[in-house]
């Protein structure tokens, strides 16, 4: 089934070549990260518009990277290191419990998890074997 789900984003017969497994599992886990952010933002009673909006974004910018392309690659970084961070400030909310804030410890926990998907995606995306996939000379199809 996962085999079937991957080359739907063609990452099991890419026109361009094999994907590298980091690649693969990169973007596996960022899709997976992205299910638990758009179950967390539910959670969290965002805006349709915004959530609409958010979805499409990181769908775009998850296949983009899984077909390659450099830029997508760093904007995903930029957006983990932006999550990152909000996770750290999120954290140091929860754990002073202001009552002017409230952070359900359900949020907190599916957002860890988002941060440990979303970290362990990136570091395979920046690894040695899948540096040559993003380096690759493109192919006009």
């Amino acid at each position: 089934m996962l085999g079937r789900l991957l080359s739907r984003f063609y990452l099991n017969n890419h026109p361009e070549g094999n994907v590298p497994v980091a690649v693969k599992r990169g973007v596996v886990l960022l899709y997976l990260a992205l299910i638990i952010q758009m179950a967390n933002n539910s959670l969290d009673h965002i805006h349709l518009f915004e959530f609409i909006t958010e979805l499409l974004l990181a769908i775009y910018i998850i296949f983009a990277t899984g077909e390659g392309r450099k830029w997508a690659r760093i904007v995903t970084l930029i957006f983990i290191i932006f999550n990152v961070i909000s996770f750290i400030w999120a954290a140091i909310v929860f754990f002073q419990k202001n009552p002017a804030v409230k952070l359900s410890p359900v949020v907190m926990g599916l957002f860890l998890g988002e941060i440990l998907l979303e970290v362990t995606a990136i570091a395979m995306l920046f690894s040695k074997s899948a540096a040559i996939w993003f380096n690759r000379s493109r192919v006009a199809l």
